[in-house]
């Protein structure tokens, strides 16, 4: 299964990587903290640290993508 969805599973890594790519280059220009959650009404009430917003959650994206592409490659259903 994994062979035959290679490619797709390439694309959306790429496409997951792109965000950390772009935090990368525009880091100097990125905040200290961002804010990561929001109220009800719109007010951020939860706020990371800018190299936690740009490496870690890509990188936690990633790791479920491929997981969860392993998981379902050993289902033989």
């Amino acid at each position: 299964m994994i062979k035959k969805n290679l490619w797709k599973l390439i694309v959306a890594s790429v496409v997951i990587l792109i965000p950390m790519l772009v935090g990368i280059i525009i880091w100097d220009l990125l905040p200290e903290t961002i804010a990561t959650h929001w109220d009800a009404s719109g007010e951020p009430d939860g706020f990371s640290n800018k190299a936690v917003m740009v490496f870690l959650m890509p990188s936690v994206i990633l790791v479920l993508l491929w997981v969860g592409m392993l998981v379902t490659a050993r289902d033989h259903k």
